[in-house]
């Protein structure tokens, strides 16, 4: 399984990068699509739309984010900006041109796309069902964290869904 050593924390990012065959994702003829997912997700939310964008010829870079499925959860932050330095980090690592780049984010990654296209100067944004943040919905998503961390679900609540 892929895993980026982010060089300026003591963790590990889970990805998966996908290319048409004759390209890379630093390629200058290539659009590269970053995807974000939502809170509560991962990045196998796009599992089934990948194969059809690497198909119509663009890279694909789908992240966990911060203590999200297959990335480990720390003790260092998991804040909005943390996602974001972590969506620079990779596409840094990848020698992806943000220029090139287009960034899709659902839900929480609604939140998270345009500020990292302002941050990285990405080429675009797109947003699928993102959420409006305001104070009630930042106490359930504190919340709904706190209970993640404190009460992770079990194994086989997992596999149910599979």
């Amino acid at each position: 399984m892929p895993f980026l050593k982010l060089q300026d924390r003591d963790r590990q990012l889970y990805y998966t990068l996908n290319a048409p065959p004759t390209t890379t994702s630093s390629s200058d003829s290539i659009t590269n699509i970053v995807l974000i997912h939502g809170l509560g997700s991962s990045s196998s939310y796009y599992a089934p739309v990948i194969p059809k964008l690497v198909d119509a010829g663009y890279s694909c870079l789908a992240l966990d984010s911060h203590g999200a499925a297959l990335t480990p959860l720390t003790g260092e932050g998991g804040s909005l900006d943390t996602i974001i330095d972590d969506i620079g980090a990779a596409v840094s690592a990848l020698n992806i041109s943000p220029s090139r780049t287009v960034i899709v984010g659902h839900s929480m990654g609604g939140i998270v796309a345009p500020e990292a296209t302002l941050r990285y100067k990405f080429a675009g944004t797109v947003l699928l069902g993102p959420v409006y943040p305001n104070e009630t919905l930042t106490k359930v998503l504190q919340d709904n964290c706190v209970s993640v961390r404190t009460s992770p679900p079990s194994l086989g609540a997992v596999h149910s869904y599979f």
